[in-house]
């Protein structure tokens, strides 16, 4: 092959090469245009679908969450040891008052309050025989009508360390008390007459809660009373002559025993819930549950059992 020849055939593949690379890129373009701007694909809202029932339904479970009514605390619900605070922790806040009773709730206690008719028929919550030297009423409870005790303060109970409540607190109709917290707790009131309960029971049955409140008095009569429209009895008086048997026959299902007491173990022997009072502490009323103690009354309920702030 002449030199003139080889230099014609170079030339030629030259060529060729460049024609192939410039056809390369202009064949891949046009496949993907094919495959990305294909205007007759069908198009599919799936992922969009999907992502807004996932949505819908987290809503749905904060919303249920938020705004679902919650079931209302009964006796057979509670959970022992349960402890109850006298007078609605009377040792810290004022006692028996509208505020003591919303701070013992939050904690997971029980309101044992002390009931009293007034002069007007009015049921509130006060101890007969203290409440007026404590609001600085001029006459006693029974004679005293309810724009009076409701317009007077409670005072806070003296603290030694110089802490804790300070404010006074706002006096309560029993049935203010069960329309604002009778959801939230198992209100525990102490009664001592038989026409007191007849009332007492009357407003509970009025706000639907018969099966979340327990009657507690001295006077087994009563208790017959309170057993016999429903409610829950406790007995809370002189053990001194009485049975368990005596008190079952009254239809009493609870008592209240000192826990230092040498008969203690007779009446966790019975079939009556025994509530524990003068626990000591925390360990006290651990090892009184170990026995078969079912609950506490105390006027500092934080001393003997750690808050639980409910929801």
């Amino acid at each position: 092959m002449t030199r003139r020849n080889r230099a014609r055939r170079e030339d030629r593949i030259r060529q060729e090469r460049a024609r192939e690379q410039q056809a390369a890129p202009n064949a891949l373009d046009a496949v993907q245009g094919k495959i990305g701007r294909n205007e007759n694909a069908p198009r599919t809202f799936a992922p969009l679908i999907v992502g807004g029932v996932a949505l819908a339904a987290v809503i749905g479970v904060v919303a249920w969450n938020a705004f679902a009514p919650r079931e209302a605390l009964t006796v057979t619900a509670l959970q022992s040891p349960v402890v109850g605070a006298v007078g609605a922790g009377e040792a810290l806040y004022p006692e028996n008052s509208r505020e003591a009773i919303g701070e013992v709730v939050k904690f997971g206690y029980l309101p044992a309050v002390d009931l009293a008719r007034l002069s007007d028929g009015t049921l509130v919550l006060a101890d007969a025989d203290e409440a007026q030297e404590e609001l600085g009423l001029a006459s006693p409870v029974e004679q005293t009508d309810a724009e009076t005790f409701l317009a007077a303060d409670i005072p806070a109970p003296a603290q030694d360390d110089g802490e804790g409540w300070s404010d006074t607190g706002t006096p309560v109709t029993w049935m203010q008390a069960l329309e604002e917290f009778g959801d939230a707790t198992v209100f525990v009131p102490r009664v001592e007459s038989i026409d007191l309960v007849g009332e007492t029971l009357g407003q509970v049955e009025s706000a639907g809660r018969m099966d979340a409140v327990i009657v507690r008095s001295g006077d087994p009569e009563a208790l017959r009373v309170a057993a016999e429209k429903g409610a829950t009895a406790m007995y809370e008086g002189d053990l001194a002559g009485v049975t368990p048997a005596d008190l079952e026959g009254v239809g009493a299902t609870m008592v209240a025993v000192p826990a230092e007491s040498p008969d203690l173990d007779t009446w966790i022997g019975s079939d009556l819930q025994v509530w524990a009072t003068g626990v000591a502490d925390e360990a006290n009323l651990g090892e009184l549950a170990e026995r078969g103690v079912y609950g506490a009354l105390a006027e500092n309920p934080y001393s003997i059992q750690p808050s639980a702030v409910k929801q």
